[in-house]
């Protein structure tokens, strides 16, 4: 099955987008892992290409370069949280889990 990946700033709830980037998490982590050595020190304007994903907006890097930034599927999936499905006590409906990853105790709902 396809599944996007990008960039999610959760200090300022915007997104990076890539123009391919699909089964791309590792792609995402390794991109978040160089983020302060690729975007913080440069001045100007640079476009970076990454080998599996395309253009890197290397100013959106810098202006995000030091929040806390993780990857986050096209379903609004992050790379961080239990992707356990869970119906909500309100709705009803299914969700994801919004634990993190490898929590104690139950799944729960948004």
């Amino acid at each position: 099955m396809s599944c996007d990946w990008y960039i999610q700033c959760l200090t300022c709830d915007e997104k990076m987008h890539f123009d391919s980037s699909n089964h791309a998490e590792e792609a995402m982590h390794e991109i978040i892992a160089m983020t302060q050595a690729i975007a913080l020190p440069l001045n100007g304007d640079f476009t970076l290409v990454h080998y599996r994903v395309g253009t890197i907006d290397v100013a959106w890097l810098k202006e995000h370069g030091t929040h806390k930034l993780v990857p986050i599927d096209e379903y609004g999936r992050l790379a961080t949280q239990c992707h356990e499905r869970v119906e909500c006590s309100g709705c009803g409906r299914s969700t994801n889990c919004v634990g993190e990853l490898g929590h104690d105790g139950e799944h729960r709902a948004k």
